[in-house]
């Protein structure tokens, strides 16, 4: 899933007691972010899909987030063909804005 696709539309009310009761981790990570912004980017492919980040996403869609979200864009593979996760050179977007 592209990260602006979950964010386009956040819920239209949420129960934050049975957020808390069903899944309390995911409830600490919103309170976090909610009390102290988001501090770690969300990661995702050249295409915009979501590699690193699907709970700090999710916390952010619940909480209605409308300020900048701090992403990272990599590459599955660099030019030589070798594996892993690369950063996209000057693809970090508004990590100020994000993490304040």
């Amino acid at each position: 899933m592209r990260l602006e696709e979950l964010l386009s539309g956040g819920p239209a009310k949420v129960d934050w007691e049975r957020v808390r009761a069903d899944a309390p981790g995911l409830h600490a990570l919103a309170m976090d972010i909610w009390a102290n912004g988001l501090r770690e980017p969300i990661v995702t492919d050249e295409y915009g899909r979501i590699c690193d980040g699907i709970h700090r996403s999710i916390a952010l869609w619940l909480l209605g987030w409308d300020k900048p979200i701090a992403t990272v864009a990599v590459v599955a593979n660099d030019s030589h063909g070798a594996s892993g996760l690369w950063p996209v050179a000057g693809d970090i977007n508004s990590i100020a804005g994000g993490l304040e």
